[in-house]
This record gives structure tokens, sequence and C-alpha cells, in this order.
């Protein structure tokens, strides 16, 4: 418990109490007394805290009050984030007049709201009351906070030595003959015995990855003992580096087992340490192995060590073994063997040695029954199978291996070896926000497949990822936690199945070992209830999972836990069939809960008990029958991400607005295999949400309707700052001037990366001059990469698509339905432009010089992918005599344009060639590629010049199909898919 309830909780209640103090609250004096004392008595709090974080505590009343300050501590956490409610229930709940002018207030009328705020935050009397109890709670817990640091000072003092310490040591030796790992070995000597004549470097570094105890440094040592591996290096030497990536211990201990004359031990200066080992190894092919290195942030050291290994003969070797992706990038190795649990059939004759030693197991053909399926809950560990292969030889009966398997095998004493022990020290060497989000993870069954995205916003919504006072946004820090956890193998890339269609979509898992290691450090706060285990939930808990259906049995047993639950996932099968008036009994329960789950739970109606639920900050209503969402809805304040997931909703509540903490509404419809939309993909629920520029933390908006009616004007979008990722706006024919655009102020939106802007192609009055304007009006940020427009009806195209130096990010450009455009922007000039689509260019005659640049920057220097289809009226596409125009062009499909009879030179680079109902008299000819000057022509062209794909129909007009086929016989040698057609 120590290791997850640390101080970070209590240094939050801190500053949280302070704010209020420094906030300019109107308040009693006995509140505001209560609110100074409460401050101190945390502070005092905090430094027990802070001493007994990440120690292993043995003594049974230091537990206690350590679960004691827990619990006080939770309960001050919901009083002041009570507080905090009535200050948010006050922003959403004032006049519409008012909450629009809050987002641009003064400070002075911001002070005017927080005094008119305090009269609701600290007059009611049930909040007071919960004050005053915490208040004299914690009172209690910090008279005992003196002994409580004098008796933790002598527990750890007197506690036992830890059964592994944080230095493995491990050697070349091979204890014994390990199964199942000839492939990789023989990859790895196949490895050591190249040659690497030419390389710049004598040294080369390979590495073995792979989590805790799956058998590196085993595989390791029998690379080692391979005869052909002892004669082709005339020097092995073996280091474990383990923690500390001391690099004059480690160039000490490679000298002592290089056979130096010397004594390393009385060399005290590291450079002549170097010296003295850069000799050794100038005449020696030598294999070094470095075991167990942790460290990935050591590059300084790493360089230093590296310097006298480079000197070895040419051949040389080094073999890293390491738990960290990111090793491979500090030592500069090729790709790392990546080692898995050894193969289930490999597995098993392994885990029978182990198991039954020397006793022959035919002869206990029920415990080879038990057996396999302890084997199988291993996952092929090496490790794991030697750590319970010796506790079940102590015992060789069937009554002994059923209670292993039923228990909780890793809760029992292990040596230094076990696996525990490694994983455990993989999960001490985390940093302690990562080992609390690692640990929150345990509240979800075995395999449980993680989207990344919600298991971060759950991470965000239980307070796991610190707030650095706006510096950083919360989910970029929750990404790199999740991207550290990768990288150290706390969790595995797998994927998860879309039912309708067997859709695969990538997801992530946690080993079920590593799995059971966050069990074991979480087990008195998380806890799991699968199905058939309608058991009494632990006291203290407040993190819980439900996969049992017997709800009822679970309220009889456990009712008392609820109130304090934090975390409540509901995690039925699509199948299951809980009980809708038992799960409306639970949420009624609910007092503290910050992150709720209902998944498959066939709720139809959402039964909002609001005094229960305002702490919520996360709710997942994924494949549930709600058509409807309760009004009730709005008055959740305090929530952060709404997730709702395969719903058939048609709208949401107008109470909506009110959600003015939303960082995330998350709208995922249900499609068939097909990839058919089962709800309406018209116009996604969000775009009923009345009033959104009220939901000030938006960070992702998927569309956007704009209405004349008030509430969903365009001048909603102005104080939505923080949207980023795609977004659209429709219905722009609803915007009546350049000033009305500019209230969207979409180029103050720097995180927005896809931009789509579109009028509604069936609107009976088009106004060219006001679209013109609208369109100049809805500048957006220069960072834009991507950029859609349609249904455009203005003659010229916007200033910001004409300049060279805007949009200097864009990649990709697409303009469908300009009907009215008389030319073509000078789009060649965006230097980054990779792909552009030109659809329903009405009056487009001609794609003149101007399309292609301005003197700065001409020809689409990076351009990828061209289309034009539907210019009815283009005629000419003019020749420009510049042999940098499309260098990168790969793709080119023109159609529907019927009167184009010709077309410019293309360039070699091109690999796909689509002209359909195009009116060319003639082929396009390709330029030849440009050899560098004074090299020769290549005999052989490179497959770059190779045209791969080629579509010609309904182009009546081609009279030299032939000819041209013949003309262009090298590009068109390798075609892989060929249609022709006129």
């Amino acid at each position: 418990m120590a290791e997850l309830f640390g101080s970070a909780l209590v240094g939050v209640l801190v500053k949280k109490a302070t704010s209020f103090l420094a906030g300019n609250y109107e308040m009693q004096a006995s509140v505001k007394g209560k609110l100074e004392r409460l401050e101190e008595l945390l502070i005092k709090i905090q430094s027990a805290v802070e001493a007994a974080e990440g120690r292993q505590i043995m003594n049974s009343w230091l537990l206690l009050l350590l679960r004691r300050l827990k619990d006080a501590a939770y309960e001050a956490d919901d009083v002041l984030d009570t507080f905090d409610y009535r200050i948010l229930e006050q922003r959403a709940n004032e006049d519409d007049d008012k909450v629009s002018s809050s987002f641009v207030s003064t400070s002075s009328n911001a002070a005017k709201r927080m005094r008119t705020a305090a009269r609701t935050l600290f007059s009611c009397d049930e909040d007071v009351n919960e004050l005053n109890s915490v208040v004299e709670k914690l009172e209690r817990i910090a008279a005992e906070v003196g002994d409580f640091l004098k008796l933790l000072e002598l527990d750890c003092r007197s506690k036992k030595p830890e059964l592994f310490s944080n230095r493995r040591i491990t050697s070349s030796l091979l204890p014994e003959e390990p199964i199942g790992r000839e492939k990789e070995k023989q990859h790895i000597i196949n490895l050591l015995l190249q040659s690497e004549s030419g390389t710049v470097e004598n040294v080369c570094v390979i590495l073995i990855l792979g989590i805790g105890g799956v058998g590196k440094t085993t595989l390791a040592q029998l690379v080692c003992k391979d005869g052909r591996v002892k004669q082709h290096f005339s020097l092995i030497m073996w280091v474990c580096v383990s923690d500390s990536f001391d690099e004059v211990r480690i160039t000490r201990e490679i000298l002592e087992q290089s056979h130096c004359k010397c004594n390393p031990g009385d060399i005290e200066n590291f450079n002549h340490l170097q010296m003295t080992l850069k000799e050794k190894l100038r005449s020696e092919r030598f294999l070094l192995i470095l075991d167990d290195v942790w460290n990935e942030n050591e590059r300084i050291s790493w360089e230093k060590l590296r310097t006298p290994l480079l000197c070895g003969k040419e051949g040389s070797k080094i073999i890293v073994t390491s738990r960290l992706e990111k090793v491979a990038k500090l030592m500069n190795t090729i790709d790392p063997i990546r080692l898995k649990g050894l193969p289930e059939d490999e597995y098993w004759l392994f885990f029978k040695k182990c198991a039954f030693d020397i006793v022959d197991p035919e002869e206990h053909p029920g415990l080879l029954v038990i057996g396999k399926k302890i084997a199988k809950r291993l996952k092929g560990s090496p490790l794991a199978a030697k750590t319970l292969g010796a506790l079940l030889n102590d015992n060789l009966n069937d009554e002994h291996w059923e209670s292993i398997l039923k228990s909780d095998t890793w809760e029992l004493d292990q040596g230094q070896n076990d696996i525990m022990p490694v994983l455990r020290l993989s999960y001490q060497h985390l940093p302690v926000d990562l080992q609390r989000c690692f640990a929150y993870c345990s509240v979800f069954p075995k395999d449980f497949r993680f989207n990344r995205d919600y298991l971060i916003y759950m991470w965000i919504a239980e307070g796991l990822i610190p707030n650095n006072n706006g510096k950083k946004r919360l989910e970029d820090i929750g990404e790199e936690y999740f991207d550290n956890l990768i990288s150290k193998a706390f969790f595995q890339e797998t994927y998860q199945v879309i039912k309708e269609g067997g859709i695969k979509i990538k997801a992530w898992n946690v080993h079920d070992l590593l799995h059971d290691l966050a069990e074991s450090v979480s087990k008195y706060v998380y806890c799991r209830l699968d199905d058939g285990e309608p058991r009494k939930i632990p006291e203290g808990v407040r993190h819980l999972s439900v996969m049992t259906t017997d709800l009822a049995g679970l309220i009889k047993y456990s009712s008392s836990i609820f109130q304090h639950l934090r975390t409540l996932n509901f995690l039925f099968e699509r199948n299951s069939d809980p009980n809708v008036a038992d799960l409306h009994q639970v949420l009624e329960m609910l007092k503290s809960i910050r992150v709720l789950n209902f998944v498959n739970c066939h709720l139809e109606v959402l039964p909002i008990s609001t005094c229960g639920l305002i702490h919520l900050r996360y709710l997942n209503l994924c494949n549930n029958g709600i058509k409807v969402l309760p009004d009730e809805l709005g008055r959740l304040h305090h929530l952060q991400m709404l997730i709702l997931e395969d719903l058939e909703l048609d709208r949401l509540p107008t109470s909506t607005n009110k959600l003015i903490n939303l960082r995330h509404l998350i709208e995922v419809q249900r499609r068939t295999r097909w990839g058919f939309r089962l709800s309406r993909k018209d116009k996604p629920i969000v775009t009923t949400i009345f009033d959104i520029g009220k939901l000030t933390c938006l960070q992702k908006l998927e569309v956007f309707c704009v209405e004349k009616r008030r509430g969903f004007e365009i001048g909603q979008l102005k104080t939505l700052s923080k949207l980023r990722g795609s977004f659209q706006i429709r219905n722009l024919e609803n915007v009546g001037s350049k000033g009305e655009a500019r209230e969207a102020k979409l180029s103050d939106k720097a995180s927005v990366v896809t931009l789509e802007l579109s009028w509604c192609d069936t609107r009976r009055n088009v106004r060219q001059e006001v679209e013109e304007e609208v369109l100049e009006g809805l500048r957006p940020h220069p960072h834009l990469k991507n950029l859609k427009v349609a249904g455009y009806s203005g003659v010229h195209s916007p200033s910001w698509l004409m300049g060279e130096h805007y949009l200097k990010n864009i990649v990709s450009l697409e303009l469908r339905g300009c009907r009215r455009w008389k030319a073509l922007p000078p789009l060649g000039q965006f230097p980054t432009l990779k792909s552009l689509k030109l659809y329903e260019m009405h009056s487009i005659e001609e794609v003149g010089c101007g399309f292609f640049g301005s003197d700065v920057v001409k020809g689409f220097p990076l351009l990828e992918e061209l289309e034009l289809h539907d210019f009815p009226e283009l005629k000419e596409w003019c020749a420009v005599e510049e042999a940098q125009l499309f260098p990168c062009l790969l793709s080119l499909r023109i159609t529907w344009c019927s009167k184009l009879t010709a077309l410019p030179s293309f360039p070699p680079t091109l690999k796909v060639l689509s002209i359909e109902r195009v009116g060319l008299t003639s082929l396009p000819t390709f330029r030849r590629p440009i050899c560098p000057p004074l090299a020769p022509p290549s005999s052989s062209s490179s497959s770059s010049s190779f045209l791969s794909r080629l579509v010609i129909r309904n182009c009546p007009n081609l009279k030299n199909i032939n000819e041209w086929t013949e003309q262009e016989r090298e590009k068109l040698s390798r075609l892989e898919s060929i249609s022709i057609c006129y």
C-alpha cells in the first residue's frame, strides 16, 4: 500500500486547500479557520507519507495508520472536490449572457463571480459538516505522526534483508541445459561468426530484448558455451551491469576478465584504465557480454565505455541483454533479438523437468493434468517454470498441486532467482507516477485489451497524471507515461477485433505475470470480481471491476464498499444478462466515483443520481441500448470524458453545454462488415449540442453544423481554442459575412491539423460575393496539414491560398465543387504538398503557368498524388519547360475532361497513370531520368522509373496507342496491372 498511496495525492490536496484560501472567497471565519487547519494538517501528514513511500513496511500498526491516513485523505479529497463542484455548478448555471461573457471577462468580473459562487460554496451545511469531520479525523492521525516516523525508522532498520538486491549477480556459466531456444541460439551464433569487413566500426552490438524472467541471460550463457563461439573468439568476457551503469566499474571488470597482467583494482585513474584496456584488446577478437543493462539514459557513459572497445580486432562483438527497448538506440545495435515465452510444447517439456526432477511424470497422471493447467498460466516463462517447479516438486500429490493452481502463487516466499522478484525489480525502477499508472491496470482482467487513449483518460480522471499548471497537456503527459511503460515491456502490442465484420484495431495488454505483479502491489486498493465470485469485497478497496452478473449477491455482501469507490467497471460479455434493477441500486450507492464504465450492461435508461456522481470524470456507455440521455447529465460538471460508443442516440440533452470541464466527447458509430454505419452518418449527435461554445475544455469535435438560429451560429467556435486533430465545418451557407466567419477564430486553433470547410450542395440561394468573403474570413492556422474545401461558389480563391508564405506545412489539399473558379491558385508553391485532388471545377478552361507556383517555390516539389475529375471546360494544360516540374509524382488520375486534348510530359517517377473519359488525341510522354553530371547513364533504370499500373478508358480520340506503347516500352516493361478500353 505504501508503494501506491504516496505523497502525490496529499500534495494535490494541499494545493487545493491553498487555492481556496487564496481565492478571494467570501466565507465565515469558522469555515476559513477549518480550511487553514486542514492545510496545516495535510502538510504535516505529507512528511509521513513521503517517508513511507516506496518502503516495504512490515509493522502492522504502521500499516494500519497508513490505511487510516489514506481513508482520511480520500475523504478530504471528496470534500474539497465538492467545494470545487459548487463553483462549477455556479458557473454552469449562470444565465446565457453571463456565461458567454465569462469566457472573455476581466479579472474584476472573475473575482465577482467567485464571490458569488462562494455563497453557495460555503453555505451548505452538509458540505461544512463533511469538512469538520475530515479535519477531526486528520487531527487524530496527525497526533500520531511523530510516533509513526520513529517506528518507521526502527522498522526499516530491523527489517530482514530483501529477498533480492537491486544489483543482480550473473555469470557466463550455464547451470543447466535449457530447452526451446535452439532457433534463437543459432541466429545469434550466425551473427557472431559473420565477418564485418567494410564496416566503419570493428565492433557490432547485438541486443537480446525481453521482459524479466524470459531467459535472456540463459540464452547468452548458452551462446558462450557453444564450441564454435569459443573457437572464433580469443577472449570472452562477461559483465553484469544491472541498474548502475558505472563505466569505471564496468571497465575494471572487463580488464579483470581479460587476463590483464596488471591489477585493475590498483588503477584509480579512469583514463589509465581505458588505455590499458585499449592495448589489451588491440590484438584480440573478443566477445563481451553486458548482461542486464537497465539505464537507457546513460549515453555519455556508454560513449566513454565503448571507446577502447572499438579498438578490438575486426569481428569483435558485444552482446547486451536488457528489458528496455531504448537500449537499442543508445548502443546503436542491430535489430534486437526479441525473446518471447517458450513455445507451448517445448515449455511443457521444460516445466515437467522442473516440477518432477528425477521422478517419472508418467507415474503421476493426475499431476500431469494439473501441471498442464499451471504451465498455461505461466505463458512460457522459463524462470516461472523454475520457481513453481521447485515448489511443486516439494510435494508430489494432487491436493498440493491443486492448491497451488488455485492460489495466488506469487505471494509465496521466493528466492532471488524467482520470477516475481525479477519483475518486481522492473517495477521498482519505474518512477512513482508510472508505478501508480501501471498498478491501476490490475483492476482490469488478465489479457484485457486496452484502448490506449481510454486508459490515459482514466489515469487523468483518477488524478494519476500530475497537473503541471497547464504547461503541458495532461493527455501528452499520459502518452509519455504509456510509451515509457511500453519501452520497459510493461505493455505489449496486440489487437482487438471489432465483431461486426472482424475488423482489427491496435490495442495493448499486460503480460499475465506482469499483471500478477500489478495485483501484488495494489491488493489493498484494487479488486476484481470474476463471474461466479459473488464474494465480500475487502475493506479499503477504492477501484473495482465486476464481471459477475450476480449483482444481488454483490450488493448483499459488500454494499458498504460502494460509497467509497473511485473506479467501478462493469465489464460484461455481449451475451450477458445483468439485472438492470440491481445496476440502478449500485449506482445509488456511489458517492465518490471518478471512473464509471458500463460495458454491455443492456441499459436502456441511464439512472443518474447526481448527488452521488458529482465527482465523476469519466463515463463510458459502450454497447448499451440507450436511445435518450437524461437532462440530468448536465449536472455532472466535473465530467471530462464521455464515451458514447455503439449507441443509437438521435440527440444529446440540452443540458450538455453545462459539462464545462468536458475534454473528450467520443461518438463511435457501429459498423457492419461492409463498413456501413448503422446509425446516422450525415449529422453526428455532437452537432445537436446547443451553445457548444460553453464547452471551452473540449479538445475533439468531429463536426460542427452552422445554423442561423441562436446557439448554433459559427461564433460558437470562438471559445473552443483547445480543439485538435480533425475538424469539419458544414453548412457554411448559413454564415452571412466575413466578420461572422472570423468569429470562429480558426487562425488561433494551432492544434487542428485537418480541416474541412463545406457548403451544402442543395442550397437554393447562392451568394457568390458573400461566400468569397466567408472563405476569406475562415483563414486557418498556418500549421494546418490537411485541407478540404467543398461546395464553394465564389469566383476567386482566398488570399491565404494565393500567398506563398502561408500554409507552409500543408500536406494534403482537396478542392471539390468550386464550380465558378476561373483559374486555379498557384498551388505549386506549397513546399510540403504531397496530395492534390481537384474535383468538379466546371469553369476552369486552362491549367496555366500560374498553377505551378511562384518564382520562389514552384513545380510541386514534393507532390506524389494528383487527381483531376470533372473539368468539362478544360481545354489546355500549359507545358512548362522545367525539369523540376512534379519531380516526385507517383500517381496521376484524370477523369471526365472531355475537351482536354493534350498533356505535358511527366516525370520518370510516375508509377500509376489512369486516364478516363478524356479527349486526348495522344498520350503523355515521360521525361528521362536526370543523370548526375559526368556520370554515365545506367544500363538499367531503377525500379522507380517503371510504371506499375496503367488505365486508359473511354478516350475515343486516341489514335496512337500502339505507337505510344512502343515508344515507352522501357517505362511499361514492368506493368503489374493494365486496362485499356477506348
